[in-house]
């Protein structure tokens, strides 16, 4: 039997980058990204790896911790931005024949 496991996940990149003031430049600055790249993140929706999702999370607190002089603190977690929307798992299988002697 064959295995094939797909995952369609989401974002709330924009959400949380306006809730908490934060332009899509500063992000794109903090995480050495093209300012173009946040934008197709947000729009897109396109599955990022987990070290990137992590990457984004702490660009959020860091940002937000340095705008407020430290007087304001992000308890953000991966999960809070990144969701999974679909998990699509298709299956398989062979025959095989065989044959015995009489």
């Amino acid at each position: 039997m064959k295995g094939l496991l797909s995952m369609e996940s989401g974002n709330k990149i924009k959400y949380y980058r306006e809730k908490y003031n934060i332009t899509q430049e500063e992000l794109a600055i903090k995480l050495k990204k093209s300012k173009q790249y946040i934008s197709t993140l947000e729009i897109k929706e396109i599955n990022v790896g987990v070290s990137l999702a992590i990457e984004i999370v702490n660009a959020f607190k860091e940002i937000t911790n340095e705008k407020t002089y430290g007087l304001q603190t992000v308890s953000l977690q991966v999960e809070d931005i990144f969701y999974l929307k679909k998990i699509k798992v298709a299956v398989s299988s062979y025959e095989t024949t065989t044959t015995s002697k009489n």
